[in-house]
Parts: C-alpha cells; sequence; structure tokens
C-alpha cells in the first residue's frame, strides 16, 4: 500500500491484516495459472502417514549433494523415493509418473490427488505434500510430489481486434486509473501485431524463416544477460539450424540483448538499431530484428511503435520459446512478448546453451527479485523469483565438470534468496 504525503514523496507501509501485499511474491498470482499450464512432469513418493510425509520432505530439504563418484547420490529424491516409497510400480525409477494432465486419473495417482495438485498451482521444482483423499486427511496414504516440468501453452493477443474493440466503448480515466499497475511492477504483454508500411520507399518487410541461414547477437550488461545469450544462441542453432555470421554486418538474424540499468544503455540500442532499420526500409526481406532483455521487458510495445522495422520484442522469460515466436514472425506478424512467464527447469526439455568459454560458465539458480529497492528496476524487467530445483542446478554443474569445465558461477539477480 502506498500512501502520499506530498506530490513527490512517498511513503510505503507494509500491508495491515487482511491486505493484499503491494507487489505480488509470486509469479502465480501474475498469470492465468489454469490457462496456461497444460500438463505437470512429477514424481512422486507415497508413505502412509502425514508425519512420514513431513519427514521425506525433510530429509530431501537437508540432502549432502554430491557426485557418484564420491560416493553419493545427485538426485536425494530419487533416493528417498526408491528406499521408503509405498508405491511399488515406481520405486524403482525414483518415483517417475511422467506426464499428467488435470483430468488424469490413474491407478498411482487417483484423480483426487491430482486435482489437488493443479489447485495448488505448482512451479517447476515445487515438492508439495497431497493427501490421496480430500474426505478425510487423517487416514489414507499421502504423496510427496515433485514438479519437475510444466507444459506450457504459449497464447498471444490479438492486437488490431483490441484496438477495433477499444473505439467502439467509452474508456473514463477512472478505468484507466484502475488498469494501470503499481509503479515498478512487473507487467507486459504477448500479442501479434499488424506490419505496417514503413517510411522510405512503403515497404511492409516480410520475414522468411527458410531465408534466415546466419545470426549475430550483441550483448550487454550484466552476467545473467551473458548466460541469456548463450541459451539464445542454443536455440538459433539447435532448434533453428543458423549458423554464427562471419561479419555481423551481412547476419540475417540480430538479435540485441539489451540492458536498461542505465539510460546510456537504452541509447546504444537505439543507435545499434538504426543501420539495420534502415536496411529493411530499403526493402531487405531476408533480415530479421530482435530485442530481447531488459529494455525488451520494460518498453514492450512501445519499441516496436518507436521501430516498426523490429519484428520480435522478447522478455527474457521467453528465451526458451524464441523459436515459437519467430514462426509467429513467419506469418506475417510482428511479436511482443513480455507477459509474467513461468521459467523452464529441465535442460532435458530444452536446448543446452552454447557456452562461451572453455574453462569456466555461468549457471543461473535463481531468476527476477521480489525486494522492489526504489533506486532499482530489476524486479519491473525480471520478475518475481523464481528457483531452479537442486537437481537441475546440480546435474548442469556435474554435465560442465565431465565437459571439462574448471569454474562455475551460480547466477541471480538476488541470488540469497535461492529456494
Amino acid at each position: 500500500q502506498t500512501v502520499s504525503s506530498t506530490p513527490m514523496e512517498k511513503q510505503i507501509r507494509p500491508p495491515s491484516s487482511g491486505q493484499s501485499a503491494w507487489f505480488p511474491r509470486r509469479i502465480q498470482e501474475s498469470i492465468d495459472y489454469e490457462t496456461l499450464v497444460q500438463r505437470l512432469y512429477v514424481r512422486h513418493i507415497v508413505t502412509e502417514t502425514k508425519d512420514m510425509a513431513d519427514w521425506v520432505v525433510q530429509q530431501y530439504t537437508r540432502a549432502t549433494f554430491a557426485s557418484e563418484q564420491d560416493g553419493a547420490n545427485p538426485d536425494p529424491f530419487g533416493s528417498l523415493a526408491q528406499q521408503i516409497s509405498a508405491c511399488d510400480a515406481t520405486k524403482s525409477e525414483g518415483g517417475k509418473i511422467g506426464w499428467i494432465e488435470r483430468d488424469t486419473a490413474l491407478e498411482i495417482l487417483p484423480q483426487p490427488v491430482v486435482s489437488q495438485l493443479f489447485e495448488r498451482q505448482p512451479k517447476a521444482g515445487d515438492v508439495l505434500i497431497v493427501p490421496s483423499s480430500v474426505v478425510s486427511s487423517t487416514s489414507g496414504q499421502w504423496h510427496t510430489i515433485q514438479v519437475m516440468e510444466l507444459w506450457t501453452q504459449l497464447s498471444f493477443a490479438d492486437h488490431q481486434q483490441q484496438q477495433t474493440q477499444s473505439k467502439s466503448t467509452t474508456t473514463t480515466q477512472n478505468d484507466i486509473d484502475a488498469r494501470a499497475p503499481a509503479v515498478g511492477s512487473f507487467t507486459g504483454t504477448n500479442a501479434l501485431l499488424g506490419r505496417r508500411t514503413l517510411k522510405g520507399q512503403g515497404v511492409i518487410p516480410v520475414v522468411n524463416l527458410g531465408d534466415l541461414a546466419t545470426y549475430s547477437i550483441q550483448t550487454s550488461g550484466c552476467q545473467m544477460n551473458v548466460a541469456d545469450s548463450e541459451r539464445l544462441e542454443g536455440v538459433l542453432q539447435k532448434e533453428l539450424q543458423l549458423q554464427p555470421a562471419d561479419n555481423q554486418k551481412n547476419a540475417d538474424l540480430i538479435l540485441f540483448n539489451t540492458c536498461s540499468i542505465r539510460d546510456h544503455a537504452e541509447q546504444k540500442l537505439y543507435d545499434a538499431i538504426g543501420p539495420y532499420a534502415a536496411q529493411k526500409r530499403k526493402g531487405r526481406s531476408n533480415l530479421a530484428l530482435v530485442v530481447t532483455g531488459c529494455v525488451a521487458q520494460q518498453e514492450g510495445e512501445a519499441l516496436l511503435r518507436r521501430f516498426p522495422e523490429v519484428d520480435v520484442v522478447l522478455g527474457p522469460q521467453y528465451v526458451p520459446f524464441l523459436k515459437n515466436v519467430l514462426e509467429k514472425v513467419a506469418f506475417g506478424s510482428q511479436v511482443v512478448a513480455t507477459s509474467p512467464m513461468l521459467l523452464l527447469q529441465q535442460e532435458d526439455f530444452m536446448s543446452k546453451p552454447v557456452r562461451g568459454h572453455d574453462v569456466r560458465a555461468w549457471v543461473n539458480i535463481i531468476h527476477g527479485c521480489n525486494e522492489h529497492c526504489s533506486y532499482c528496476v530489476v524486479p519491473a524487467t525480471r520478475g518475481m523469483e523464481q528457483s531452479r530445483s537442486m537437481e537441475a542446478v546440480l546435474q548442469e554443474c556435474l554435465d560442465l565438470a565431465d565437459a571439462g569445465y574448471k569454474e562455475v558461477t551460480l547466477l541471480g539477480q538476488n541470488i540469497d534468496a535461492y529456494g
């Protein structure tokens, strides 16, 4: 809650009992979970009592991780499942069930358990205790469920249709104020915009993915942006089969991974876009311009209005979905993807990053920040805190060690909030 004392001064008070916090602290509060999340990839440990389920979670969170070479299992949840789970069908595979949907009903995972699980809106990496029966929580078996990954459904609003509808209704200032988010909150939109005629020769640019063969990435800002660029390269090379350009000026896809911590960084982006925007105005069709990073999240659709030559504005949380977004561009739209999004966890379900160094590597363990310091833009551009699971972090580090890396840096905007 914000209380204004003078026009130039604001005092922030903690919410009183019964009031919601000024800023949401859980990503689920800012998304339509029921529409976005279609499936969950899960494994479980079945116990006969709630006390035993509590003990399982306690042992899991206190687990000491080590490599198999040191004689310890790097997967404590799977190890616990093999040792104590009452489910004979899954214990040998570390409790693995696989993908489930909202209407899934299995003998090993009854429908009431599935319904309760989806109602609690878990993120990837969450561990939850769910009773087998919603009628009685004092008897029956208990499921300690680990959500390993989410299957999400991307959706984009028809921006032109929204504009037509808005012209037919009267909007008051009170309506605008009621919809306006708090300054510094993590908001955005996913929208498809119709192509506009560019200045100069009046060209409406069309990007054909089949004409793109090379790419170039320009990265500015922090180490998190460097790590994101490595993940973007993984998508470009392994999913789109593009290769790095020998000369940046001749690349078919130019990606700007941006920083907004200082105004100077934003101005550098606008200067960098200029020459490529001029090429598109002159009719170069085999050129795609993508802006991602914090400026993309901060400016959103406004960036497309400033530079109609840009094809995609991509928030950092959509890095794994770059291919899906570029496919929308191929159908003739400009795309903005900046709405809040649950993060993917497991590298098994996404392209692995293309590392920029042979000895040292970056490993993300937490994204976002909930602190909302008055001087900092991070919560508005990187969103609410979302931690990766311990297993996902450890497995990535072990894979790096096996590949010969000597130094690993754990990354996060607010890394001491991990968990």
